[in-house]
């Protein structure tokens, strides 16, 4: 075998071939050995950029000239730019300095070759003792992502020559931030565009995962979508495994139970529940070691959340008092002023809910105690034995009835609850997206809570009741899942 493999070497050396030197190109953008070059430096070839950002145009009939100075700055900042359908502009970067040199000026942390545990801060000057992150490739697909967003971000314009062209900006930081929120708005959206080869691999160790030996691909999930993404499946990974132990104590639970005794009054079941209640401490703090490993690999330990400012924000131009630069300014009073307004165009929708919960309870039978508040006697005699939405009804799944019909009218208030607190989030005119989510949020809790939570919350702990709050948690979780499935409201 080693005669053999002499001779091959002779005859290519004969032919006057010369190997391939590190770096060389060909016509597919790849390495002819799709390998590292020596020692693990990532080839010439490896270092085209694969980012992609769409950028979707508010209309196809936007002003020539608006878009020609537009493209013209991104061309001017090392970006290539192309038209699509007249509606979307496919930006790139033309190459990999334009990435590089920004992540030098962000202080990315990368990881040294003859280390798995050295970082070093990057920049250009240390590119060749730089860790391959992705393959061959300096950062990962998500990595690259970011960079690209934060070029299109430091792109200038001037706000003269779009008045010129009868185009009006706004002070915000970021070219596409200014570009969406302009009057009238150039950019409806931009988005990052997906990439097929790193696509392909990561559905590939997605399929793999329903082994049972095999894992979630958390390391392909990192490189294609991020840590923030990642950190989601970590946690779901994490979640899944826990969840076994508490899962097989309580079959053995049920199985081992002794005759004629139900789950509702096993007498192990304190011992279950106080096993319950270990169990989620030690999760919570297994989990902030899971975490903190995730943070030391993924090097995030030193990153700070980026908050990125709305496009629909507005105000009045004053100078900031730590820049003295010139920053939209919203009076803190006005927003609690539609704070207010909020809760007064939300309350009549809390009202409704929580009188369709009461009328529920009733026709459910769950309100035995006359002198509860929410009692209502001609609504009761419904659910009383020999009743229509009785349990020994001779109507078969009539006593479903009153969940369903309260399920039904629930969505229906959901849905326009929706609307209402979304427009009037925006009224509220937050600064930056995390601000309005939090609002959004507070306010779709607070539905929540008096359209699922406070029957249960009743039953629980005004009626003590467990066999009638099995029976409603039942009911609500078949009811949401069956006939409204949940959406994203926020």
């Amino acid at each position: 075998r080693r005669r053999v493999l002499m001779a091959s070497r002779r005859k290519v050396r004969g032919r006057g071939l010369a190997p391939t030197p590190v770096g060389a190109a060909v016509e597919t953008g790849a390495s002819a050995s799709g390998r590292d070059g020596p020692e693990g430096q990532p080839s010439k070839a490896n270092l085209v950029p694969r980012a992609r950002y769409c950028l979707q145009l508010a209309s196809k009939d936007s002003a020539k000239a608006i878009l020609e100075y537009a493209v013209g700055q991104m061309v001017d900042r090392g970006l290539n730019v192309k038209l699509m359908d007249a509606k979307y502009l496919i930006v790139s970067p033309k190459e990999m300095e334009v990435l590089t040199l920004e992540a030098e000026n962000h202080k990315y942390l990368k990881a040294l070759k003859n280390s798995d545990e050295e970082v070093v801060v990057f920049s250009r000057a240390v590119l060749d003792q730089v860790k391959p992150s992705d393959g061959n490739h300096v950062f990962t697909q998500a990595e690259e992502m970011k960079l690209l967003y934060h070029v299109l971000q430091s792109v200038t314009i001037d706000p003269k020559v779009l008045e010129k062209l009868k185009v009006c900006v706004g002070e915000e930081n970021g070219f596409l931030t200014r570009l969406k929120s302009s009057n009238p708005p150039v950019l409806e959206d931009a988005f990052p565009m997906h990439e097929s080869t790193g696509l392909k691999e990561l559905a590939r160790g997605l399929k793999m995962s329903f082994l049972p030996t095999n894992g979630l691909p958390l390391k392909e999930i990192r490189k294609y979508f991020g840590e923030d993404v990642t950190f989601y499946f970590s946690w779901m990974q994490f979640y899944a495994k826990w969840i076994w132990c508490p899962a097989l104590c309580g079959l053995l639970m049920w199985l081992l139970r002794p005759s004629g005794v139900t789950v509702d009054n096993d007498p192990y079941l304190p011992f279950y529940s106080i096993f319950m209640a270990v169990w989620g401490v030690l999760f919570l703090i297994f989990w902030q070691r899971q975490s903190a490993v995730n943070s030391y690999n993924w090097n995030t330990h030193s990153h700070s959340a980026v908050e990125l400012e709305r496009p629909e924000f507005h105000g009045v131009l004053s100078p900031d008092p730590v820049t003295r630069k010139p920053r939209l300014y919203y009076p803190s009073w006005k927003r609690r002023l539609w704070y207010v307004f909020s809760f007064t165009a939300m309350l009549p929708l809390l009202f409704v809910g929580v009188c369709v919960m009461a009328l529920s309870l009733n026709l459910n039978g769950y309100i035995k105690d006359k002198n509860s508040p929410i009692y209502v006697a001609s609504l009761s005699k419904y659910a009383a034995p020999g009743g229509i939405f009785a349990a020994d009804t001779p109507y078969y799944g009539f006593w479903l009835i009153p969940t369903i019909a309260h399920s039904i009218i629930v969505n229906i208030i959901n849905s326009i609850y929706s609307k209402v607190a979304e427009t009037t989030t925006d009224l509220e005119n937050h600064r930056t997206v995390n601000q309005w989510y939090v609002s959004m949020v507070i306010k779709r809790v607070l539905f929540e809570c008096l359209d699922c939570f406070m029957p249960l919350f009743y039953i629980a702990f005004y009626q003590l009741d467990v066999v009638v709050l099995k029976a409603e948690i039942i009911s609500l979780f078949m009811s949401k899942t069956y006939l409204h499935p949940p959406k994203n409201h926020v």
